[in-house]
């Protein structure tokens, strides 16, 4: 693996010969021309690490939109969940963060559990029992809908987001993981990590529509709604794969284990969390082309984005932080104390506050602007 961009071969070689006039008479505009050729690829592949979008195999630099605040910076409230959070979702429209617990707190239940927060209280609200080991989460703010992946039963929750009653559980997998909405937020894509699959599920009838193979021991899944794809960490394989409706399917290298993963649609990338390299590989989504390599903290584990921001959120679990990056620079602009062994990370974007799981501590951390 490594920051392999180049653009096409440039190796040339042109034999030499003594025989003649002719023949250096032959030589001399071959060799002007390759040198031409040489200087004008290797033009090509500077280009290819710049912010842009493509245009005739050129890059041209992205005007990105301003922030319209300041990142979070600090941590504002530690709010005490369930045993092992690990995924975090918002819902915007209700004022909730869903958070699931690998393990219920009521010592009766064998399952895990969603610890729900309100977003103006920061409190729980309300702790919702679903199968055993919940690892993933996502909200459909339009079907009302929670799902949550079930990594020890194969099954995947659905739950009313309003009134946190169960909709039904699904069978689906072995060991399935992240859980994401599509591009088009008609279908729920889920990684199953044993059985290195996706299974795609419509949102409404709940029916699995497709099962598609990837990467070894996929874990978080993410989309890119321009173009319609959807991204998913292969963490054993080092790649993530891209599904995309227009061209076969393929995957590209990024780190050393790479868990989670966010897009930022302003520009049309995907940040992915390496969590054997301690760094956060940025690649244009359309083009799978590498752009750069952001060193982060120890073992980088949940990526969220806000765009308003213009933000990338980083859990580094071994050290306990969230590293803080400016997209328009890619530089880690802030280093934030959470608790313990932190996992997901979440955006409530009309607010900017973020929220991290902690899941040696049973807590969720609240950053919020200082």
């Amino acid at each position: 693996m490594g920051e392999d961009v180049a653009v096409g071969d440039r190796s040339h070689a042109a034999s030499r010969s003594d025989s003649g006039m002719g023949v250096r008479g032959v030589l001399v505009p071959v060799l002007v021309g390759l040198v031409l050729l040489i200087v004008g690829g290797y033009a090509t592949w500077q280009l290819v690490g710049v912010d842009s979008i493509t245009l005739g195999g050129a890059r041209a630099a992205v005007e990105e939109p301003a922030s319209t605040r300041a990142p979070a910076s600090r941590t504002a409230e530690t709010i005490r969940v369930g045993l092992y959070p690990e995924g975090v979702a918002v819902d915007r429209r209700s004022g909730r963060v869903f958070v699931v617990n690998r393990e219920d707190p009521d010592p009766d239940f064998a399952g895990g559990s969603v610890s729900v927060i309100d977003t103006e209280s920061r409190e729980v609200v309300e702790t919702v029992e679903v199968g055993v080991e919940p690892t993933g989460v996502a909200v459909d703010e339009e079907s009302r809908r929670v799902f949550v992946a079930n990594s020890a039963d194969g099954t995947l929750s659905v739950l009313d987001a309003d009134s946190l009653d169960e909709v039904d559980t699904v069978e689906i997998g072995q060991e399935p993981r992240g859980v994401a909405l599509g591009p088009d937020g008609t279908l729920v894509y889920v990684a199953d990590t044993e059985a290195a699959t996706v299974s795609v599920l419509d949102v409404e009838s709940l029916f699995v529509v497709d099962e598609i193979g990837v990467g070894w021991r996929p874990v978080a899944v993410a989309a890119e709604e321009t173009d319609g794809l959807v991204l998913v960490s292969n963490s054993e394989a080092g790649s993530v794969e891209v599904i995309d409706p227009t061209q076969p399917q393929q995957a590209f290298d990024v780190g050393e284990r790479p868990f989670g993963l966010a897009v930022d649609h302003s520009a049309g990338a995907v940040y992915v969390a390496n969590w054997g390299s301690d760094s956060v590989w940025v690649v244009e989504a359309r083009t799978r082309r590498w752009w750069d390599t952001i060193t982060v903290g120890s073992r980088p584990f949940g990526v969220a984005m806000d765009p308003a921001a213009r933000a990338a959120y980083v859990s580094n679990w071994a050290d306990g932080t969230v590293s803080v990056i400016d997209t328009r620079s890619r530089d880690v602009v802030r280093t934030v104390p959470v608790g313990l062994r932190p996992t997901g990370v979440a955006v409530d974007t009309s607010t900017g506050d973020v929220y991290v799981a902690n899941w040696r501590d049973g807590t969720v951390s609240v950053l919020e602007v200082s």
